[in-house]
């Protein structure tokens, strides 16, 4: 969709009022309101158009990389232990599986290429980790830390 046209259906309400009629409900908690009312607005919906526009250049510039400047340096990777509870039918639930076990597997990759990194399942999270359980955001910031400046190993 063209940026012209995502930011005038934005501006308009269009999405926010097809949001709460068609879109089930991902998140059932306090911030459902204030979550769609912040994705439905035209700067949003603008900034997701403009990500996806960068994707290719992103993706090529990974495949470009010297990844031996980045390989012992120390990463962890949080990964969502729960999928996403959204009531969809028994066909997209099955897609949806299938795409968090592929998801899985290339957390589990990106995790290998780094040489110490860390591993961590965010087991009562689906992807809102930060909203859900920020306690693993802090720990494996700290720990980072603590690695960097030189008082633990990696």
């Amino acid at each position: 969709m063209k940026p012209l046209i995502s930011y005038l259906m934005a501006a308009s309400g269009f999405y926010r009022f097809f949001a709460e009629r068609k879109i089930p409900k991902i998140v059932s908690s306090p911030f459902d309101g204030a979550n769609l009312a912040v994705c439905t607005t035209a700067k949003h919906v603008c900034a997701i158009a403009a990500q996806f526009r960068c994707l290719t250049e992103s993706l090529e510039q990974l495949e470009n990389m010297d990844r031996s400047l980045i390989e012992n340096k120390p990463c962890f990777v949080l990964t969502a232990g729960l999928e996403n509870a959204v009531s969809a039918s028994a066909e997209k639930q099955k897609i949806m599986h299938e795409t968090k076990v592929i998801w899985d597997g290339l957390q589990k990759d990106l995790t290998s290429r780094f040489v110490g990194s860390h591993h961590l399942i965010a087991e009562k999270s689906d992807h809102m980790i930060p909203f859900r359980q920020p306690e693993l955001i802090v720990y494996a910031v700290q720990e980072l830390i603590k690695t960097c400046s030189g008082t633990q190993e990696p």
